[in-house]
This record gives structure tokens, sequence and C-alpha cells, in this order.
């Protein structure tokens, strides 16, 4: 296998090998539950915990097994030489993660429960998963099979091989886009919103520090925090308590994720407004930390062409390392190689094959 990495044609056909992959997954799955069901006659295997754990193995491991086929015996590339698990990994940064965790949250679960509202406007009436576990063996098993490995699988295949094409559109592309396709590829309208925000984060992260070990563990709290509010519902409220409930969640959750994603993507010792310091204590610096962030929004919403300015910022400050080029005196500086086609033919396809499971699950009711 070659050490290239993937163009963006490339890693959206790899992506379209998951949706294969999890296609094949399903079809197993079928099977299992038709043989099950032939010894036990009466007994509906979809309602055993075995059969939620079977179908997070199966469905993430067909997910990688589709990638990894396409990558590695199609192109000839080793997915795993696409990103890095060490590269620039600190333990210090690693603490962030819970606090980040917790006010993601906080902050996108109101935003995520109005969209599902106005979705409801139109008919669609969201399911109600059982994500509960038999005893505490079975909250284990949960934990490894639905929250640690699809954390893991997603994590390489959308900031892993997706990302690894979509950066050559730059940095800020490649964060929007590859949240864009793990919306979609979830195929759940009530997971639309959070997914989506949840993505920029991971995928932000990703840019920020070239590793995905911070998005896997960011993705496992996520999803252990999922299946801890199964334990905790919060039941029929009065319309205005709710209300007043989610505000101060996202009060609260901002106030948070803000200041922990800022000091998360900093470099040790270096204060909110950059520079180098380590006076003060928790409170101050974290109130600094609050501080800087409230300004900079100010001045980013503030400018004429915001989206075009925080585009060439980002993929300023964060592009890819290349080799500096080396000329000769009077030799003509060569031109950078064109920018990767959005709309290629893979893309497209990708696109209306997630939006095809997205609608699915919108007009069956989840």
């Amino acid at each position: 296998m070659n050490k290239r990495k993937l163009n963006l044609a490339e890693s959206n056909a790899s992506i379209i090998a998951a949706l294969i992959g999890m296609f094949v997954g399903a079809i197993v799955l079928v099977v299992i539950i038709a043989l099950y069901a032939i010894g036990h006659e009466g007994t509906d295997f979809k309602v055993l915990p075995a059969y939620m754990y079977l179908a997070f193995v199966i469905t993430e491991g067909f997910m990688i097994a589709g990638v990894l086929l396409y990558t590695g015996f199609f192109k000839r590339v080793n997915l795993f030489r696409l990103f890095s698990f060490k590269k620039g990994f600190e333990i210090k940064r690693v603490v962030y993660l819970p606090f980040i965790a917790v006010g993601a949250v906080l902050l996108f679960a109101p935003i995520a429960e109005l969209f599902v509202s106005f979705l409801m406007l139109f008919g669609y009436q969201p399911a109600a998963a059982d994500m509960s576990a038999d005893g505490v063996a079975g909250f284990f098993i949960l934990l490894a099979t639905g929250a640690l490995l699809p954390a893991v699988i997603e994590e390489i295949v959308f900031r892993g091989a997706l990302m690894s094409g979509a950066k050559k559109r730059g940095a800020f592309f490649a964060v929007v886009y590859t949240s864009f396709i793990f919306m979609l590829f979830h195929g759940n309208p009530q997971q639309t919103v959070h997914q989506f925000l949840l993505g920029l984060v991971l995928g932000w992260m990703a840019v920020t520090t070239g590793n995905i070990s911070y998005g896997i563990i960011l993705h496992f709290l996520n999803n252990l925090i999922a299946f801890s509010l199964v334990y905790a519902p919060i039941g029929e409220m009065h319309p205005i308590a709710r209300i007043a409930m989610y505000a101060a969640w996202m009060l609260v959750g901002a106030l948070i994720l803000i200041p922990s994603l800022k000091a998360f993507g900093k470099k040790s010792g270096e204060s909110a407004d950059g520079a180098i310091t380590n006076k003060g204590n928790f409170i101050s610096r974290y109130a600094a930390d609050v501080k800087g962030a409230v300004k900079r929004a100010y001045a980013f919403v503030s400018q004429k062409g915001t989206f075009k300015t925080m585009s060439a910022a980002f993929d300023l400050r964060y592009a890819e390392e290349q080799e500096p080029l080396i000329t000769a005196p009077g030799e003509a500086i060569p031109e950078a190689p064109p920018k990767e086609k959005i709309f290629s033919a893979a893309a497209v396809i990708l696109i209306l094959g997630c939006a095809a499971m997205w609608l699915l699950s919108l007009f069956s009711g989840g």
C-alpha cells in the first residue's frame, strides 16, 4: 500500500462504501433474526438486550469493513495513515473533554428539541428508542458496543477517511462538510441538530490538533451522557417550565462549553487574549476566557463578509503543513495545485444516499 492520502472524490466514495457496508450488515441482522425465530417461536428477538448489542456491533463492524475494503483493496491506501492517534496528544487537554461534553449536551439539546418540535408541526412523530440495559453487566456491554465502538469507528471514518480528502479544500470546508455528512449519515431526524453541532466540535478538534484521539474520547463521553439520560427522563412538564429549564441549560452549557473549547485549543499557558501567563487562580482565568470569547464573538459578527473572513482565517491557521517552495534565482514559483471539486459524482451519490436515509426515517416516524 502507498502512503498517499485520499482526494475528495475518493473520501466521498469511502463513505459510500460505509453505507454499502451498513446495508449488508442490515441484511445479516435480518437473517440472524429469522434464524432465531425458527428455533424460538413466540419470542421477538428485537426486544432482547442481546439484539441491541448485536445491532451495534454489526452496524459499526460492516461500516468500517466497507471503508477498509475500498481504501485498502481498491485504492491501495492504508486507512490508518490518513490520521493520527498520537500526533500532538497531550494528557492535559483530555481534562477539558468532560466539560466540553457536558457543555455541548446542555447547549445543543434544547436546540435539537426545538428542531424536533418544528418537524412535529408537519406530522413527524419521534420514535421512543429503548436504550436501557439489562442490569449492571448489560449497562457496561451497552457502553462498549453502543458508546465506545461507534466513537472509535465513526471518528476513523468521518474525521479520518472523509476529512482526509475534504481538507484539500481547506480546513473550514472540511469541518463543515464532514459535520453535514456525519449528520445525514445517522439518518435520525431527532439527532440531526445535535449531530451536526457535535460534528463541528469534533472536526475542529481534529484540524486543530491533527489527532482524532480527542474526538474519540469526546464522542464516547457524548454517547455515555446520552445513555445515562435514559435513566433520568424529564417527564411531563408545563410548557413554561420546560422553556425555562431549556433556557437555563443553554446558558449553563454556553458558560461551560465556550471557555472549555478555548482552553482546549490554546497552547499551554496561553491566556484568552493570546498572551502567555500562568498567573491568577482558576476563577480569574475562567472569567478571562469568557470575556475573551465574548469579545471575539462580537468582533466576528460585526465584520463584513463574515463567512469568507472566517473561512480564510481558519484555513490560514489550520492549513495542512506543506514543503516550502525552494526555487532558484529567477525561477518562477510553481502554482498551487487546484482545489478538489466539491460536487463530484461520488459527492452527489453520497449526499443523496444519506439524505434518502434521513428522509426515510423522517416519514416513517423516526
